[in-house]
C-alpha cells in the first residue's frame, strides 16, 4: 500500500500539507530558531506546558508549547525573571489557526509582559511563537 503524497497535499491532507510549509518557512525565517541560544523559561508537568526562548542577532523568541488536551482560553501565565524587562510580544505562529485545521485559538495584537510575568491563551496540544517588539 503506497501513499499518494500529492494527492494527499490537495485532499484531506492539505491542512496538515501547509503546516508543515509554515513550520519550515519560519524556521528558515528566524534566526533565532536556527541558533543553539535556548533557555527553558518554564516546564510544568500537571499542565503539561512548556515554555522557552531562543534568540540570535537581536531577535527574541518566546515558544510556548501545550501537550494538554484542554485550551487555557483565558490564559495562561508563565512568570521567569529571564523573560526580561516590561516589553510587547507579537504572535507569529500559532499551530492551532483554522488554516491548519485548527479551533481558531489566537492571541490578537501585541501581548504586553511586565515584571517577568507573560500571559497568552494557549490552546490545546499546541505550538505558539511571539517575537519581541
Amino acid at each position: 500500500h503506497r501513499e499518494n503524497f500529492p494527492a494527499l497535499r490537495q485532499g484531506a491532507g492539505a491542512t496538515l500539507f501547509r503546516f508543515y510549509q509554515d513550520v519550515i518557512r519560519l524556521r528558515l525565517a528566524r534566526s533565532a530558531l536556527r541558533s543553539r541560544n535556548i533557555d527553558i523559561l518554564h516546564a510544568h508537568d500537571t499542565n503539561r506546558v512548556l515554555a522557552f526562548r531562543r534568540w540570535n542577532d537581536g531577535e527574541e523568541l518566546l515558544v510556548l508549547v501545550s501537550l494538554n488536551n484542554r485550551s487555557f482560553g483565558d490564559s495562561y501565565r508563565i512568570e521567569s525573571s529571564r523573560i526580561g524587562n516590561d516589553g510587547q510580544w507579537q504572535e507569529i505562529f500559532n499551530s492551532d489557526a483554522t488554516a491548519y485545521g485548527g479551533g481558531g485559538l489566537t492571541n490578537a495584537g501585541a501581548l504586553s509582559q511586565s515584571g517577568g510575568a507573560f500571559a497568552a491563551r494557549l490552546p490545546a496540544n499546541s505550538v505558539l511563537v511571539f517575537r519581541r517588539q
